[in-house]
């Protein structure tokens, strides 16, 4: 997969203050469409409902149709999304339920697109049904971003489903969802069978103590999760003793966001216990309510591990600017 301490990845853990993003425009020039835009019964000439669906084959090789390639070709060519390094970016360009239904069909048979992008789409809990029902038959799809899309505990329960029967799927990006507690244990639930999970990222996503309680529980003893962002939530010290737990059990945990919630001095006790059961690379708990004397606690544990060969990038302040 390649996102093991990534580099933009990994800055989504920072405190914004220090995060440097690149420019878009640096990435692509991409035309807008204007001024050479085909007619529009060009874009509509393949309905993806209409088209028979072709049974791929076990042994097929990882090489786009034509039809999809066409179709991809179009989408570049009117400006609606990119692809490069096998990714489809469609960020804040699939806002109609027909783009999704067409995007969700191609990757239905689609064997070369790894990393899918749409967020800032609002697509809601009634689209989430067309994303579930691709992952179920698409193969090849790593990454799936969809912050920003207005989902909530229905759509998580649909997606949930799906992922139970996904074994590729390695990223799920949920931020910026109002999922609440109720999205958060839909999820749990499915992670329990979702084997192929390594980064989880619920930033944003209106969950506290009763949605980390069940994330902790059911991603326990899970042998693939690396990096999990729970940041900017409603996280108190009730659901950290449980995270702590996590941290103790999980083999592989590396990356854990816990910044802009309500954690306090016992939460950060329970933390700098569990430290030295775990594999942590790097935690981020600045904007909380920790006191100078619960960091100092957290600061120990991290020199402590230090003193044994194990570096521990540990964030506890926003620097100012």
């Amino acid at each position: 997969l390649g996102v093991l301490f990534d580099k933009e990845l990994l800055d989504s853990f920072r405190p914004s203050s220090t995060i440097q993003h690149q420019n878009s425009s640096d990435i692509s020039n991409e035309p807008d469409g204007s001024e050479n835009a085909p007619p529009e019964a060009v874009v509509g000439d393949v309905n993806p409902i209409e088209e028979p669906k072709q049974e791929a084959k076990e042994d097929a090789a990882p090489v786009m149709s034509e039809i999809i390639r066409e179709e991809l070709q179009k989408w570049e060519f009117l400006g609606f999304g990119r692809l490069l390094d096998r990714c489809l970016d469609l960020t804040s360009r699939a806002s109609d339920l027909s783009d999704l239904l067409r995007i969700t069909h191609l990757l239905e048979t689609d064997l070369l697109i790894e990393k899918l992008v749409l967020e800032k789409n609002e697509i809601g809990d009634e689209a989430c049904t067309l994303i579930a029902n691709m992952l179920t038959r698409n193969t090849a799809l790593r990454e799936l971003h969809l912050g920003s899309n207005n989902i909530g505990p229905e759509g998580v329960r649909s997606i949930g489903r799906a992922l139970q029967q996904n074994s590729h799927l390695q990223l799920l990006g949920l931020q910026s969802n109002p999922l609440k507690d109720e999205g958060g244990v839909v999820l749990a639930q499915a992670c329990h069978s979702w084997t192929s999970l390594q980064v989880l990222l619920l930033r944003d996503a209106h969950v506290g103590d009763i949605a980390t309680k069940a994330l902790s529980q059911e991603l326990a003893d899970h042998q693939g999760l690396s990096h999990l962002d729970l940041s900017s939530n409603s996280i108190g010290d009730v659901g950290v003793e449980q995270l702590s737990n996590l941290l103790k059990k999980s083999p592989n945990l590396q990356l854990l966001g816990l910044q802009k919630n309500h954690i306090g001095n016992r939460g950060a006790q329970s933390i700098a216990q569990a430290l030295p059961f775990s594999r942590l690379r790097f935690l981020n708990l600045a904007s909380n309510a920790i006191s100078p004397s619960g960091s100092q606690v957290l600061s120990s544990a991290a020199h402590d591990l230090s003193r044994k060969g194990r570096d521990l990038d540990l964030v506890m302040f926003v620097p100012s600017l």
